[in-house]
Parts: structure tokens; C-alpha cells; sequence
């Protein structure tokens, strides 16, 4: 349904006008199901609910595919950056226990690399040559690329809301495969007693970081979730994600200066969290929540609309 809607306004598009598309498929996602042709094309894989997950991603996969082939043919292409993200690590949770986020610690629901570090990939014939087909290990986060292509569109941002954007423009960094411009990133924060910041080399936690928590082995996807005991609850947790991307090591003992340092950086930023009832952005719910909406969800399994 979504990409005939997008190939039928690229088919009415005039290819000389600019156009920006943001297109967020609901695959990969539970509920894990799929049309029995993707199914039956990913027959290698024996477990069932990392089979749908690979099934899924087929039908992703092809409609990815759609797309492009729809930009070539309008001759869009060469004018066109095209990004592919995910907006968190996979789920191994019970909800699917299909996702496979190794050999990084934790998945979705969580702070851990495998929850936040997400996968993504950017092409477009406006990259420099040189830089098809390799990897870029800079620090990036989700709210750069508002920043980055509103400036490559020429539409400032700086003053389009009450403060100014977190993102910063990171074209420059892709383009050339220097050093990120960003330096710290907020994961979360939740007042100042539950989170995770990560500035340079180093990510903070404080509180619970989530569950599931533990690393998934690669060659068994049932029962994958390996428990550890609640860490960062008592007491703050430090990791070096460069050295130690699979976060087995502690560090908020053997560096307390470190610690310390990046306590004090989560407390400023703290000082300028805004709730979303603060922020105005949305309406205010009425006092007893929204009780249709878990109704509609109870009834068919999804989140819809639910008020007239």
C-alpha cells in the first residue's frame, strides 16, 4: 500500500521540481507475518519467527527496489539522496524473539548499543565516488538529518521554533569520511536518576537501562535472551563503546574522573529537559488517558486512529 502510494505521486511529479519523501514502512515489525511467497523463498531458515522476520525484510527489500527503479525512470535519480534507516536495534524480546542485534549487548526497549545503535545506509550520485562502498564509524544521531537536508535544500532551520535544532549538518562529514561534528549524543533522560548520554568514546547510564538485556548468540535464535543482573540501578555504569562495543566491560570504577565527568554533563543537560505537556506540541490528553485507543489496539492488534 505504501509504495503504490509513493510510486503513484512519483508518477505525477514533474521531475524538474524538488520533492521530499519520508516514507516509514511498518515492516520490519510485529506482528510478524508476511505473504506466503516471501515465506516460502527464505525456506533455508528452520526457526519460524526469524523466518517471517527474514520474510519481511524480502518484501521490504522489493519494495525498496520499486521505488528506485521509479526514480531511475523518471530520470530522478541522479538528483536524488537516498537514506535508509532503522529507528532502533531488533527486538529479541517475547514479543518476537526474531531480531539479532550481535554481537551488541541489549536490543530494543533498552539503551544498550543494541537498542540505539541502529543500521542504516545512505547512497546518492551526489557522494563523491570515492565514498561508495565504505563505512562511515562517526558519530551520527537520529535529529541530523533534519539539519543536514533542510541546508542541502537551502531552507534554514535556526529559527523555526523556540530553540534551536539539536541536529547538526553532517553532509560534510559523509561527503569527505572526516570526523562527525558531533561530539555527545542524549539516548535518553528521564529527570536525573534514569538514562544514558554518550560524549566522545564514553556512554553514561543511569538507572535501568531496559530489557531485554544480555548478547544474542548468532547460531541460536530460540531462546536467545541471555540475562545478567540488573545493572546501573545502585550505581551509575561507564563504557568505552570504541574499545568495548559489546559494553562487557565496566568502567565507573577503574575511571571515576570519566564517571564524574559525565555525570556532570548528563545533570546540565538535564536542566533543559522539556516534557512533552511543556513542549505544547501536542494537546493534552484528556484526565482519564485515551481509553478508545486500547480498546481499537485490543480489537485488531494495532495503533489507528481512534478518535473521531
Amino acid at each position: 500500500m505504501y509504495t503504490k502510494e509513493v510510486l503513484r505521486i512519483l508518477n505525477q511529479h514533474n521531475p524538474d521540481v524538488p520533492i521530499y519523501m519520508y516514507l516509514a514502512y511498518h515492516v520490519v515489525h510485529i506482528p510478524l507475518e508476511s505473504p506466503s511467497y516471501y515465506y516460502d523463498i527464505n525456506s533455508d531458515i528452520k526457526t519460524h519467527n526469524r523466518r517471517l522476520y527474514a520474510s519481511m525484510m524480502s518484501s521490504l527489500d522489493d519494495a525498496v527496489g520499486n521505488i528506485t527503479a521509479k526514480l531511475l525512470e523518471k530520470n530522478m535519480w541522479d538528483n536524488t539522496i537516498f537514506i535508509f534507516t532503522t529507528d532502533n536495534g531488533a527486538d529479541f524480546s517475547e514479543y518476537s524473539n526474531a531480531g539479532n542485534n550481535a554481537p551488541l549487548r541489549g536490543g530494543k526497549f533498552t539503551h544498550w548499543q543494541g537498542g540505539v545503535r541502529g543500521t542504516a545506509f545512505i547512497t546518492s550520485p551526489l557522494l563523491p565516488s570515492s565514498r561508495a562502498n565504505t563505512s562511515y564509524s562517526g558519530m551520527i544521531h537520529a535529529v541530523d538529518w533534519y539539519k543536514t537536508l533542510s541546508e542541502l535544500a537551502g531552507v534554514p532551520v535556526d529559527q523555526t521554533g523556540p530553540v534551536a535544532p539539536d541536529g547538526v549538518n553532517i553532509w560534510g562529514a559523509l561527503s569527505s569520511g572526516g570526523p562527525s561534528p558531533r561530539t555527545e549524543a542524549v539516548i535518553n533522560i528521564w529527570g536525573n536518576n534514569s538514562g544514558a548520554i554518550r560524549v566522545g568514546d564514553f556512554k553514561l547510564y543511569r538507572g535501568f537501562p531496559g530489557s531485554p538485556d544480555g548478547w544474542v548468540p548468532r547460531a541460536n535464535l530460540q531462546n536467545t535472551e541471555v540475562q545478567v543482573p540488573k545493572p546501573c540501578e545502585e550505581k551509575p555504569c561507564l563504557f568505552n563503546v570504541i574499545t568495548d562495543p559489546t559494553e562487557h566491560n565496566d568502567l565507573s570504577n577503574s575511571m571515576p574522573d570519566k564517571l564524574q565527568e559525565l555525570i556532570q554533563r548528563y545533570d546540565e543537560l538535564a536542566k533543559s529537559e522539556v516534557s512533552l505537556e511543556e513542549s505544547g506540541l501536542c494537546p493534552p490528553p484528556p484526565p482519564n488517558g485515551w481509553p478508545n485507543a486500547f480498546e481499537v489496539n485490543k480489537k485488531s492488534g494495532y495503533w489507528e486512529p481512534w478518535a473521531d
